[in-house]
């Protein structure tokens, strides 16, 4: 499994360079993240944490790609693709990955760029969504927002909570 989820995380870097997408941490773990809620299954594991979902296994495989010279750490926060090593995914995985990529940051996020706050929250929500879907709670609207301010506090106002969970559910790719 560590081989196809360093395939799958792989994938999913050329994806977000390709789209442009600046390669910060909470890029990253967010992107990893998504994935696995749509599907995407990279046996990378998530916990809550303080800026949202966070895999200490996707961590320690991108510090294992940044130690063999496939990725660089720019800044404290950011990577650069230096020279990704070459694995066999197949092209419908693939192109699953552009697609969930695609729909995350043209769709969701609505930028190639978006702040940290932005990619927090919206980690956050689809946590939130996704822990109620899994107690067998319809994931609505004041549901999640009142688990995401179990989580968070008062730290986001209830309408951009609000508006994340629709973007989010309005954009699930197929």
């Amino acid at each position: 499994m560590a081989d196809q989820n360093e395939a799958i995380v792989c994938e999913m870097l050329r994806a977000m360079q390709a789209k442009g997408v600046e390669l910060t941490k909470i890029n990253l773990q967010k992107t990893a993240f998504f994935l696995k809620s749509w599907g995407v299954s990279h046996g990378l594991r998530f916990k809550p944490y303080t800026y949202g979902p966070y895999s200490k296994d996707l961590a320690k495989l991108l510090d294992d790609l940044t130690f063999w010279d496939s990725l660089k750490l720019d800044t404290k926060t950011t990577y650069s693709i230096v020279d990704l090593p070459e694995h066999q995914l197949s092209e419908q995985d693939a192109t699953r990955i552009r697609n969930c990529v695609d729909a995350l940051y043209d769709n969701i996020a609505g930028s190639r760029n978006p702040d940290f706050n932005e990619m927090e929250v919206l980690g956050t929500v689809l946590y939130c969504r996704n822990a109620l879907l899994v107690a067998g709670e319809e994931p609505t609207e004041p549901e999640v927002i009142n688990q995401f301010k179990a989580w968070k506090g008062q730290a986001y106002t209830d309408e951009r909570i609000a508006d994340a969970l629709r973007r989010i559910e309005n954009n699930i790719p197929q």
